[in-house]
């Protein structure tokens, strides 16, 4: 606790933290990166993490940036509040900046393929935020699409396709089949992630016609 008192400083000023993440306790660094989580929203921005590429045959062992290596927390945390509340800018950026630096080492369909999926989480996010029922309709048929793009893809899974199967394992309960009505499901579904808005929504504007 006096550690993290002291990082925080008095709390006046943005904290830029630099951490050296070489050696130690495994479960000791686990925790750290979790406390570093929660101070990211309390003024300290964590700028670099840093490690040695140490080899015992190398005559100098080079000081490196390992942040790439940590940024599966920032997933870990965007896919949990995307899952619990439909809440999906946390995600976008992580897909965005991801993408973003994967530029030049895919292919032109991966890269389409992952575009689309981004396109999808913001329309959900979007959706359940504005109590767009419709929207939110048009959305899950693009989560249908999007199974069959990525079943294609198998020979490149990265990133994306753990977030497009945790996405598809959420929703495809209430996908839209033809010739079936999928509406007291999304009700149910919309109360049990505590969405009582937009079950409401749901009821007023699609019940009426099942």
């Amino acid at each position: 606790w006096d550690v993290i008192q002291a990082i925080k400083g008095d709390g006046k000023e943005t904290v830029n933290l630099y951490m050296d993440m070489q050696g130690g306790d495994r479960s000791a660094i686990t925790q750290t990166n979790a406390i570093v989580s929660l101070l990211s929203n309390q003024g300290v921005n964590l700028c670099d993490r840093y490690a040695i590429d140490f080899h015992p045959l190398n005559e100098v062992n080079h000081i490196r940036r390992v942040n790439d290596e940590y940024r599966i927390y920032d997933l870990l945390s965007a896919m949990e509040i995307f899952r619990r509340y439909g809440r999906g800018l946390a995600l976008q950026e992580f897909l965005e900046s991801k993408a973003s630096s994967e530029t030049g080492t895919k292919d032109e369909e991966i890269m389409a393929r992952d575009k689309r999926l981004i396109e999808t989480v913001v329309m959900i996010s979007d959706a359940i935020r504005l109590c767009d029922m419709d929207g939110f309709e048009t959305a899950l048929g693009m989560i249908t699409v999007l199974k069959e793009t990525f079943a294609k893809t198998v020979a490149a899974r990265t990133e994306f396709d753990l977030v497009f199967d945790d996405i598809y394992d959420e929703y495809k309960a209430i996908l839209p089949e033809e010739g079936k009505s999928k509406i007291v499901k999304q009700i149910a579904w919309c109360r049990k992630k505590g969405l009582l808005q937009q079950a409401l929504t749901l009821i007023e504007a699609k019940m009426s016609k099942v």
